[in-house]
């Protein structure tokens, strides 16, 4: 099956061991996975028609991660939440197939299409395969902290390439790039509950994007997430984690009381879908500026790194 030719075989041998934090995927058959920094970056547009794809000529400076700017290329339009759909349904899949030294992952046409529009049904293999283009074209370039204190940029992308027969039931093959198969072997994931990816996903999917972030967080205690990263007219300032209207790609829109009610409906969403958060939308010290409360019961889902 190993249909693409070794650009480099000693690559595979440098993927780190499975570890139990991947494995723990294998045993949890209503969720899926999302690596961590992806799940916690600002890149996946909530809202943009699949008939109304732009292409990022980048480097596009999107948002930060770790305290410093998160950059992303994407010739082949910008991604979307149908591709974190179908990206999260890959990494299960991988995990699922024993994470094999080759990053290749088995999948039929059906499978692409009932995970890029699980909410609608119906057969969109034009639609699943453009999500693999975008997919393949997507670079990244984010700042990743080193346990010795210091840090390293990473610039990869997603996937390396794939196939898919024609028909329903065509046959498909889908190779992850070494960078996250190296990644989710280590168990740098987020364990996703599909059904309410799925039915957030459904109601609203800037509630589904909002959701992935704070799953890949940990609350002991009530949190807050700025709204924007710095008040209006100011230089951006990068946190550790992106501001809200960065993550769910809000941050053009004019008005900014406009963005703070669009947070506010994502987050009555993902209260009514997720019984175990409590989200609201505070003013903050500064004129025009909001928080995100969160709070979170502890229950059985929990992320990993």
């Amino acid at each position: 099956m190993n249909f693409l030719p070794d650009r480099d075989r000693s690559a595979h041998a440098a993927l780190p061991a499975v570890s139990e934090g991947a494995r723990r995927l294998q045993f949890l058959p209503d969720c899926v996975g999302m690596e961590t920094e992806l799940a916690r970056c600002p890149l996946f547009a909530a809202a943009s028609p699949d008939s109304d794809q732009f292409a990022l000529p980048g480097p596009v400076d999107v948002g930060s991660l770790n305290r410093h700017p998160f950059v992303i290329t994407a010739c082949a339009g910008w991604p979307t939440m149908r591709d974190l759909l179908v990206l999260c349904e890959l990494i299960d899949r991988f995990v699922k197939q024993g994470c094999p030294d080759d990053c290749l992952v088995a999948v039929t046409a059906t499978d692409l299409c009932e995970a890029a529009y699980p909410s609608k049904g119906g057969w969109q293999f034009e639609r699943a395969c453009e999500s693999l283009m975008r997919l393949r074209s997507l670079t990244v370039r984010y700042v990743a902290p080193l346990p010795d204190g210091t840090s390293r940029t990473w610039v990869w992308g997603p996937i390396d390439a794939g196939w898919v027969d024609s028909g329903s039931r065509g046959r498909g093959c889908v190779r992850l790039s070494p960078e996250l198969a190296g990644l989710v072997r280590e168990g740098r994931l987020v364990y996703l509950d599909r059904e309410i990816l799925h039915t957030l996903y459904a109601r609203d999917p800037y509630a589904a994007r909002l959701w992935t972030f704070l799953e890949s967080e940990t609350f002991n205690r009530p949190f807050k997430y700025r709204l924007f990263s710095a008040p209006e007219g100011e230089p951006r300032a990068d946190g550790h984690v992106p501001a809200i209207a960065d993550l769910l790609w809000l941050s053009g829109w004019s008005r900014r009381r406009k963005v703070k009610e669009r947070v506010e409906k994502a987050a009555r969403v993902v209260n009514a879908v997720d019984a175990s958060y409590r989200l609201s939308v505070k003013p903050a010290v500064q004129p025009h500026m909001w928080n995100l409360c969160v709070k979170k019961k502890s229950d059985s889902r929990s992320s990993g790194t």
